[in-house]
């Protein structure tokens, strides 16, 4: 997924459903903390330890930036490409 497909999704919801964290599903629900760029040129999402997670206005400002750029996250081992999101509970989950 590009970063500009996943910012075409998130900006069809109507308002009065604004969603509250991107989520990578393991046993359970963990917050996404950081978006970042890697020497690649890909936009990769990471959850760390005892960081705040990251707001849905970072989220998008970073998407806007780097339209063009595929999506990964760091599953704690590897990086990994997303194909697809999901939702549930106004939580976007990778």
């Amino acid at each position: 997924m590009r970063a500009s497909e996943l910012l075409t999704t998130l900006s069809i919801i109507p308002q009065d459903q604004a969603y509250i964290g991107i989520y990578f599903q393991k046993s359970q629900l963990i917050p996404f903390t950081t978006i970042k760029a890697d020497q690649d040129g890909n936009l990769i999402l990471y959850a760390e330890h005892e960081k705040a997670p990251l707001t849905i206005k970072e989220l998008l400002l970073t998407l806007m930036k780097n339209k063009g750029r595929q999506m990964l996250y760091w599953n704690g081992e590897t990086t990994k490409k997303i194909y697809g999101i999901k939702e549930s509970q106004r939580k976007i989950i990778v």
